[in-house]
C-alpha cells in the first residue's frame, strides 16, 4: 500500500528536519589518560630469582618504608586484617614512568577547552596485600597535585604530570575539577574523574571504589576490552547507588567524523534501581563513561543562583577486535 502524497511529503520533511537538528549540549568532559594503557613486567635478570625479601605488608603500609605515603585511615589490624598482615614476598622494584594528561574536551569533536588547575590529583595503588579496615580498602595513596605542570593539548591550556611507577600494582588515577561555567548549558559543571592502569599484570583492585564523592564503579574489568565487548558499571553517589540516572559513553573521535543524528555520537541509558548499566562500545580508542546528577546551585555571574551539574567520568581504552584467522 502506497502512502498518500501529502503523508509522503510530510515524512520526507520530518526526515530532512531531523538530519539538521544539532546534537544536544553535553558536558565538556575532563580528560585523564595515561601515556601507556598497560605497563608489563620487566624481563627477569639472570640470577635474580629467589632474592625477594619477605616483609609484612601491613607494617610496610604503616611505617611508609616503601617510600610512598601510608593510608590515611591506617589503624592497628583487627580480626579482618590479621590474615592480610601475613608475610608476603616484597615485589621487585621497577624503574618505570607514565605521563598523565588532564584536559577539558568535547570527545565527539576532538576539540579542547581551557582547564583551570584541578583541586585534587592523586594515585592509589592496590595489590593482593592491600589492607581493609571495616570492609573498606586502604590502598597506598600518593598526592600528585604538586607534580602538575601547565601544558598544551590541541593548542589549549591543559595539565600534565610525569609519575614514577616503582612497584607492581593496580593504579587508580583520580582528579577533581573546580566548578566551571558552561555557558552553552547555562550551568556550572564539576567532575570527579578516574582512570586505571595495571602494572606488571596486577589486577587486584579494579572493582574497588576510589572514594570519590561521585564515582562509576566497574563491574567489568576496565582494561583488556575489545570493540564489540560489553562493559558494565555501577554509578555511586554519597548515599549509595544512583538509581535511574542518565549515563552515557562517548569516544574521542580523532578522525573527526561524526554522524548527522544526535544518537550516532554516543551511547546513552538510564541506570537501574541498583545504579547498574551496560554499554557495548563498538570502535577502538579512548572512551569516557559519564554519569550526571544535580548539585547545590552556585552564584552565577549576575549574582543569581545557577544550577550545578556534578559528573563522574571513567576512562576506558578499547582495543580493536581480533580478526578471525582466514587460514583456519
Amino acid at each position: 500500500m502506497s502512502l498518500p502524497r501529502a503523508a509522503l511529503l510530510g515524512c520526507m520533511l520530518s526526515l530532512a528536519v531531523s538530519l539538521t537538528v544539532p546534537a544536544p549540549a553535553r558536558a565538556e568532559v575532563t580528560l585523564l589518560i595515561p601515556s601507556r594503557t598497560v605497563i608489563d613486567a620487566p624481563a627477569a635478570k639472570k640470577g635474580a630469582e629467589g632474592q625477594a625479601v619477605k616483609a609484612p605488608a601491613a607494617k610496610e603500609a604503616r611505617n611508609g618504608e616503601s617510600g610512598t605515603e601510608a593510608p590515611a585511615a591506617a589503624v592497628p589490624a583487627d580480626g579482618e586484617d590479621k590474615a592480610q598482615a601475613a608475610a608476603q614476598p616484597a615485589p621487585p622494584p621497577l624503574d618505570e614512568e607514565v605521563d598523565m594528561l588532564i584536559s577539558l574536551m568535547r570527545p565527539r569533536e576532538h576539540a579542547a577547552q581551557p582547564l583551570e588547575m584541578p583541586q585534587l590529583f592523586a594515585v592509589l595503588r592496590h595489590d593482593a596485600g592491600t589492607r581493609f579496615v571495616n570492609g573498606t580498602p586502604q590502598p597506598e595513596r600518593r598526592d600528585l597535585l604538586g607534580d602538575m605542570e601547565e601544558s598544551l593539548y590541541l593548542d589549549t591550556r591543559a595539565w600534565g604530570a610525569n609519575v614514577a611507577i616503582d612497584r607492581p600494582g593496580l593504579y587508580q588515577f583520580i582528579t577533581e575539577t573546580r566548578p566551571r561555567l558552561n555557558a552553552e548549558r547555562q550551568c556550572f559543571e564539576q567532575q570527579y574523574v578516574k582512570s586505571i592502569l595495571p602494572v606488571c599484570g596486577v589486577e587486584d583492585g579494579w572493582d574497588r571504589p576510589a572514594g570519590l564523592r561521585l564515582e562509576i564503579l566497574p563491574l567489568t574489568r576496565p582494561f583488556g576490552l575489545t570493540a564489540g565487548s560489553s562493559f558494565t558499571g555501577r554509578a555511586l553517589g554519597p548515599d549509595g547507588p544512583l538509581a535511574h540516572a542518565r549515563v552515557y559513553m562517548d569516544r574521542i573521535r580523532t578522525e573527526k567524523k561524526t554522524g548527522p543524528l544526535p544518537w550516532q555520537h554516543d551511547l546513552e541509558a538510564r541506570t537501574g534501581a541498583d545504579g547498574q548499566f551496560t554499554f557495548t562500545p563498538g570502535a577502538p580508542g579512548w572512551w569516557c563513561c559519564v554519569v550526571e546528577v544535580p548539585g547545590q546551585p552556585l552564584k552565577g555571574p549576575d549574582g543569581q543562583p545557577m544550577p550545578l551539574v556534578l559528573g563522574s567520568v571513567l576512562w576506558l581504552y578499547v582495543d580493536a577486535a581480533e580478526q578471525p584467522d582466514k587460514n583456519r
